[in-house]
């Protein structure tokens, strides 16, 4: 006999109707869409839709019908915080246990719903990475089910969701994840290499069952469809508008309008077998966005006086696993021995001292460092002048009062691709995810912020050392002969006689009281 009353009747109910009936009435609302991905053999899927599409009611189904297939299994639901996961999905939960009369028991602290069989439903969130970290080393659980949902709202921290905590713990019961959400802003990113690059792009991840719809295939409102068309007309979007593409139909298209940093894919990345921004001729300036812990981000970028860009020779945060794995960041270092063995033996560790090893190290490695920049707000100024005392490296104060005209100069650069970011690099999942606040003022006199409650520590170094580079000296180098030819000397020539004269001009000018 269960402890509770209450308890023993669900009980007893779950055992006079067997799962198989709970199934079938749960699949009764699907649609053929809906149906195939639940149906789906593949252990990992992509569900890459319109908004509106039901994909969240689609997501409950299937998290109570893998609940209910395996005893004391784990189905989870995954949100970019619990209190998205709550406004979600919470409701949707209990309406079908209760209706259904399924017999489980919700723990409204804990986002939780435990049925008869010992299996349990829960939602989590992501949005704070050390939080999300906890769920790798849980062995009381088993999971038979992991759903990311607005999979394109995670950026970075997507992969490393998947292939740190999700894919491994599906393992003992070989259970499925499912990946969800609509197109991002730019065509790059693990969510992009998912659910839309294509068979002959590279970076494509393999395994994934690819599914897709929109509002149109949404039967149980039909009239979504037609709000959606409406809005598009009142907008006065075109068929071929982003926003209309990536919201109205799910389909993956650049829309750097969207983007906080005007990044495009091509356009401002490059290519590291070709290119690499160390040694000789080359000078790098670095950025430190200081914050608690897992806050703190580096950013170093390279300029050359024959070349007109400036590059990200590398950026830094700290990783959300114990072990941090370096070795993709490493392998495109490994010009530079001392770097290499530094970054092996970086792990979690962010306190300043930590820090400044990392920034001495790749100075002995062979950055030629010319310029340091950082946060010295609220209690960063303290750090950078405790660094200062302690180590000798001094950085200079980021002038966080003219962000907005930063942020529009890097901007422009960005527009005319003079701003060359690393693949894969921190920074470039950073920057390529990075959306302004879709709720702004449009009219505001003030630009758009970032979205709230994206990751931005690592774009934030970058600004403030871009603001410290000189590669606009590059047009200044560009116009010099080259030196030891008769070209060099007679432009030293002209240089000393134009001196010379504009000397002249400037006493002929002066008046009687200044001499």
């Amino acid at each position: 006999m269960r402890d509770d009353l209450f308890g023993e009747v669900k009980y007893r109910n779950y055992l006079d109707r067997p799962p198989r009936s709970l199934v079938a009435e749960l699949r009764k609302p699907l649609s053929r869409h809906q149906l195939a991905v639940l149906d789906s053999k593949s252990r990992e899927c992509s569900v890459c839709c319109s908004r509106r599409s039901g994909k969240t009611f689609l997501f409950t189904v299937m998290l109570f019908i893998a609940a209910l297939s395996a005893p004391e299994a784990l189905a989870r639901y995954w949100a970019e915080s619990r209190l998205r996961a709550k406004e979600r999905v919470w409701d949707r939960l209990l309406r079908i246990n209760d209706r259904l009369d399924i017999g489980g028991k919700a723990n409204i602290t804990e986002l939780s719903i435990k049925l008869p069989n010992g299996s349990e439903i829960r939602l989590t969130g992501a949005d704070k990475a050390r939080d999300a970290e906890k769920k790798r080393g849980d062995l009381s659980v088993r999971p038979i089910l992991e759903v990311i949902d607005e999979a394109q709202a995670y950026g970075s921290f997507l992969g490393k969701i998947v292939n740190d905590i999700c894919s491994p713990g599906l393992a003992d019961l070989r259970g499925r994840l499912i990946l969800s959400g609509t197109p991002g802003p730019v065509c790059g990113g693990y969510w992009y290499f998912v659910s839309g690059a294509k068979s002959g792009d590279a970076s494509l991840v393999k395994g994934f069952e690819r599914f897709h719809w929109t509002a149109k295939d949404n039967v149980a409102e039909p009239h979504i469809w037609r709000e959606l068309r409406e809005i598009k007309e009142r907008r006065g979007w075109a068929d071929d508008n982003p926003t209309w593409l990536r919201e109205g139909l799910g389909l993956w298209v650049d829309d750097p309008d969207a983007l906080f940093f005007k990044y495009q894919t091509g356009r401002n990345d490059y290519d590291t077998e070709v290119i690499s921004p160390m040694g000789d001729g080359w000078a790098h300036v670095i950025g430190w966005d200081l914050g608690k812990n897992h806050n703190n981000a580096l950013s170093i970028l390279a300029f050359h006086a024959d070349d007109p860009n400036v590059y990200e020779a590398f950026s830094w945060k700290p990783s959300q696993s114990e072990n941090e794995d370096v070795h993709r960041v490493v392998d495109s270092l490994s010009n530079a021995a001392e770097i290499h063995s530094l970054l092996r033996g970086l792990k979690r560790e962010t306190t300043t001292d930590g820090i400044m090893g990392l920034v001495r190290g790749m100075a002995d490695g062979g950055l030629n460092i010319v310029g340091r920049v950082a946060d010295t707000g609220g209690l960063g100024g303290v750090l950078v002048e405790e660094v200062a005392k302690r180590t000798g490296v001094r950085f200079e104060a980021a002038k966080k009062t003219e962000r907005d005209a930063h942020v529009r100069l890097i901007n422009d650069a960005y527009l005319s691709g003079k701003i060359k970011l690393r693949p894969g690099s921190p920074l470039h999942e950073e920057v390529s995810s990075l959306e302004k606040d879709p709720d702004w003022p449009p009219f505001s006199a003030k630009p758009a912020p970032p979205r709230p409650g994206q990751e931005d520590h690592c774009s934030d170094s970058h600004l403030y050392a871009y603001m410290l580079s000189y590669h606009w000296t590059h047009e200044r180098a560009q116009r010099q002969p080259k030196k030891g030819t008769q070209e060099y000397y007679e432009a030293q020539e002209q240089e000393l006689v134009e001196h010379e004269e504009e000397k002249a001009q400037r006493d002929d000018s002066r008046d009687w009281w200044e001499e």
